[in-house]
């Protein structure tokens, strides 16, 4: 699959998103994918330095 084919089928503004998610992907696996809670740790982070 191409990316512009994938661009088309899903919807996606643009293909940048793609090409992203297949350099984290390659670097680290499924698992770099997932979607983290970042507003949890970032306010977990605040509340230690303060």
């Amino acid at each position: 699959m191409g990316v512009q084919f994938v661009v088309k089928k899903y919807g996606i503004k643009s293909d940048t998103t793609i090409k992203k998610w297949v350099k984290v992907f390659e670097k680290f696996g499924m698992e770099g994918l997932m979607r983290k809670q970042k507003r949890t740790t970032r306010f977990a982070q605040f509340k230690t330095m303060y």
